[in-house]
């Protein structure tokens, strides 16, 4: 709300002077600053899937509360999730209100240049925004499923990893023994091998992306088939048959096509992320050593020590906190004497 108080009054300090003072640049300065708008949208669908329990709930004095004050002419027909959305629709009603003063305005008025960005500064936050939002439904997702395994496994949902691909597929482990149907799950480093039960999973497989060397899709008995070859390091956890080999079979050549291209991608972009921190904790290592004073504090940790842990500790390596977003001021605008 103060966001877009703000801007309004500075539009309305600079219509009453317009033309000779500009206004475009008002959404230039302010784009950014949309970015607020995430954590919000990141929580829409959980907020409107509590809001329709509570309303179902008719021993909850709130929905009784709620059933009231949503009859109320003020409300002029609307309920409370009409208003919940509002936010969500407010920055695509920006993008398509400056497209529309883009249209409007020729391409030698001074205004069109500074307008035309706006429209692609407003489009790659409303871009971001859809996909943060992605992640985080999927960031979701997994946490939903290790919720939904049981037995002693290694945790696998860290806030970060994400499902990016999923389907109940037939599964060999073992040669020579039939292919069982099991729920596989391709996360961000991760492929898990799951058997589906009557209220929950039970994890069967649970492999280190990277280490697993995808072969080309061939076929298996007349079916398409994916096949898997297990590297020594790749399970997270124990496995009574670890197999070396894991075929997939997929009911076509589309469906074995597109788990092999998943697979592949997945695993490309796995390994180059485990690249990148093994080069940060490279330039961590080689950083200068730290003063006298400074390790000679009771506690702190030393450099040395920090070269010495195991490259699994890049992983709780957590970045400072960003900055926070606080009022902000509009530059002064620029005058055009020309017109």
């Amino acid at each position: 709300t103060l966001l877009h108080s703000m801007t309004l009054q500075e539009l309305e300090r600079r219509l009453d002077h317009w033309p000779k003072i500009q206004i475009a640049d008002v959404f230039l300065h302010t784009a950014p600053m949309f970015s607020v708008y995430i954590p919000y949208i990141n929580s829409y669908d959980a907020s409107c899937r509590l809001l329709h329990s509570i309303l179902n709930d008719k021993t909850r004095s709130l929905s009784s509360f709620l059933a009231l004050k949503e009859k109320d002419p003020r409300m002029n027909g609307l309920r409370l999730a009409d208003f919940l959305i509002l936010p969500v629709q407010r920055i695509p009603r920006y993008v398509l209100l400056l497209q529309e003063l883009v249209h409007r305005t020729t391409s030698d008025h001074i205004e069109y240049a500074a307008l035309t960005e706006a429209v692609s500064r407003m489009r790659d936050i409303a871009n971001s925004i859809n996909e943060e939002h992605r992640h985080e439904a999927s960031r979701q997702k997994v946490m939903q499923l290790q919720r939904s395994c049981h037995g002693t496994i290694k945790k696998f949902a860290d806030g970060e990893r994400q499902l990016l691909f999923e389907g109940t597929i037939h599964v060999k482990r073992v040669t020579g023994h039939k292919a069982k149907l099991r729920h596989v799950v391709l996360l961000t480093d991760m492929l898990l091998i799951l058997r589906s039960m009557k209220q929950y999973y039970e994890v069967k497989e649970m492999l280190e992306l990277r280490k697993l060397f995808i072969e080309p899709s061939t076929t298996s008995r007349g079916k398409p088939c994916v096949t898997v070859q297990v590297a020594q390091g790749a399970r997270l956890m124990e496995s009574k048959d670890g197999a070396d080999t894991i075929s997939l079979h997929l009911a076509s050549d589309a469906e074995a096509v597109a788990w092999q291209e998943r697979l592949l991608e997945q695993q490309a972009a796995a390994v180059q992320q485990a690249h990148m921190a093994l080069l940060q904790q490279t330039s961590l290592n080689s950083a200068p050593a730290p003063s006298s004073a400074y390790s000679s504090t009771p506690g702190a940790p030393s450099i040395a020590r920090a070269a010495s842990a195991p490259m699994g500790a890049m992983a709780n390596l957590t970045p400072p906190p960003a900055s926070r977003i606080s009022r902000f001021s509009l530059p002064a605008a620029p005058e055009n004497d020309t017109l």
